[in-house]
């Protein structure tokens, strides 16, 4: 019979006004097709950080939009994981004509 070296160690999670041994896994929501400013409330309701945002036209996703987010929704992430997207300029107006 073997034994397991492994230590399990639990840290100190404050969540609202409990105090917990370990936290539980933050879900990362889905803030694709969400308005940046939506996208931002949401995530930090969720005890997310918002992260640096991208922007870049999109033929397909409305103005001020999240286009993606990294990392994906449904992730499981630690509480205060930063979560990154990129929000949609519109259509490129240098795009050639066809």
């Amino acid at each position: 019979m073997s034994r397991s070296n492994h230590v399990l160690v639990l840290i100190p999670c404050l969540l609202g006004t409990v105090l917990m041994l370990g936290c539980p896994p933050f879900i990362v929501p889905n803030i694709v097709g969400l308005l940046a400013e939506n996208a931002t409330t949401q995530l930090e309701t969720d005890g997310l950080i918002v992260g640096e945002l991208g922007y870049e036209y999109n033929e397909s996703v409305r103005v001020g939009h999240v286009i993606r987010q990294i990392p994906p929704a449904g992730s499981n992430v630690a509480p205060s994981f930063i979560v990154t997207f990129v929000v949609s300029l519109g259509p490129n107006p240098n795009a050639p004509l066809e």
